[in-house]
């Protein structure tokens, strides 16, 4: 598994080749990306690989509990991916997938009950 800079790619930060498990980013995306943000997408990407899949939540998903694993903070994780993801439908069904993921780790890790508080 490698990740190739490439100078663009449309519509999308990066893409997996699910065969060879090469990560292709779009450095004009990258570049427009905080540090947190772009190590998700690269995680996001290495799960489409790993689980050879093209469900966008679960490798959400993934991204998120491995940034979790690496002691990223919960709200910096929520903003970068919620500020960058754009507004479409799709894309708001993640964004509040992402937002459920993390108030449960809150309330499980963290015992913070203010997650049942309606948002």
């Amino acid at each position: 598994m490698k990740i190739i800079k490439v100078p663009y790619i449309e519509g999308t930060p990066a893409r997996t080749n699910r065969k060879t498990g090469n990560i292709y980013v779009s450095m004009w995306h990258f570049n427009q990306l905080d540090e947190i943000y772009q190590k998700f997408i690269v995680y996001h990407e290495m799960a489409h690989f790993l689980f050879q899949t093209k469900d966008e939540e679960f490798c959400d998903e993934f991204a998120m509990n491995k940034m979790l694993r690496e002691g990223y903070k919960l709200k910096d994780i929520l903003h970068s991916v919620t500020r960058t993801l754009s507004n479409t439908k799709a894309h708001y069904g993640r964004k509040y997938n992402i937002l459920q993921h993390l108030r449960i780790y809150d309330y499980l890790e963290n015992n913070n009950t203010n997650v049942f508080k309606p948002i």
